[in-house]
């Protein structure tokens, strides 16, 4: 879970176990980027695939509800 700037909530990112659509090795090194920009105080960014034409960042669903996004990188 992070919770973005975009909104004042928090959004799922992935799970660990490889259950949701994303596998345990991609997850784990997202966590690690996002727990390495926590101690770095850095930002990271995330990108979803809006198929459906409707999502922005105001509107994604929160906690577990959130998509998986497509990647999650750090920025300097």
């Amino acid at each position: 879970m992070i919770k973005g700037s975009w909104r004042n909530d928090y959004t799922r990112i992935c799970k660990t176990d490889g259950t949701e659509g994303i596998d345990t090795v991609t997850c784990s090194l997202w966590f690690s980027t996002a727990v390495s920009s926590m101690t770095h105080d850095k930002s990271v960014t995330l990108m979803y695939s809006d198929q459906g034409g409707t999502m922005d960042c105001s509107n994604i669903p929160t906690y577990s509800g959130a998509p998986n996004p497509a990647y999650l990188m750090l920025v300097r």
